[in-house]
């Protein structure tokens, strides 16, 4: 399946792959589980993963992260916690960067 007929992200501007990837697994999964499934999601087009500040205490972010990080890709990322404030998003998402 060719995931590169891309669609626009709400009014983002963004175009996405028509699948996401979940990413709730990642973290808990070795990296070589990792790889063997981004890497043909990715290579199909896919560029669309979720990954948020709960999976798995930040890991997913992490893991996910180092294999974009090595591909020069963007790192997805999206924040759920108790506040929803500026600024508890903004320290969320540097943390995310950082993960």
């Amino acid at each position: 399946m060719q995931l590169n007929s891309f669609r626009t992200l709400g009014r983002s501007g963004l175009r996405v792959s028509p699948i996401t990837l979940g990413g709730l697994a990642f973290g808990d999964a070795d990296d070589q589980t990792s790889t063997a499934l981004l890497d043909p999601y990715l290579a199909a087009g896919g560029n669309f993963i979720d990954a948020a500040n709960v999976y798995n205490g930040g890991r997913s972010e992490e893991t996910i992260g180092a294999y974009l990080d090595k591909h020069r890709a963007c790192p997805p990322g999206r924040y759920q916690g108790p506040g929803t404030s500026m600024s508890e998003f903004q320290l969320e998402a540097a943390g995310g960067l950082e993960r």
